[in-house]
């Protein structure tokens, strides 16, 4: 599984929400055609497979993660990539951290691990006071 991870020290403002924009993947269609030199003389063969694509991400949001002497907040959670459409939609997520908000000063780890498929598509991602 492929991880990401964003590290920011001692953050300016507080952190209380987390906002994300996803592209979730529909079904995909292969194709394969079969043709002859002289199409004319020789039938062309198609056929096609419908596939959903399952995938998703886990993320986790993390204060302060290697500092023994301030006291840290993890927050995980995770989210599929995917659906049954056969068309592309984008999504927006949103997280509010509420009594969980990372302070100022602290500083923040975000990490996202893909656990299922092959690609987990991400267009926008904010950490917000």
């Amino acid at each position: 599984n492929s991880t990401i991870i964003f590290e920011l020290k001692n953050i300016q403002q507080e952190i209380r929400y987390f906002h994300l924009m996803t592209v979730k993947t529909g079904t995909t269609t292969g194709s394969h055609q079969q043709t002859n030199q002289q199409p004319q003389q020789q039938p062309q063969q198609q056929w096609s497979t419908a596939t959903t694509i399952q995938s998703k991400a886990r993320f986790k949001l993390q204060s302060n993660p290697n500092m023994k002497d301030k006291q840290g907040i993890e927050t995980v959670f995770d989210i599929e990539g995917s659906n049954a459409s056969p068309k592309h939609m984008t999504y927006p997520f949103g997280l509010d951290l509420g009594e969980n908000k990372v302070t100022a000063g602290s500083d923040v780890m975000l990490s996202i691990e893909l656990v299922e498929g092959s690609n987990f598509k991400i267009l926008g991602l904010m950490l917000c006071s």
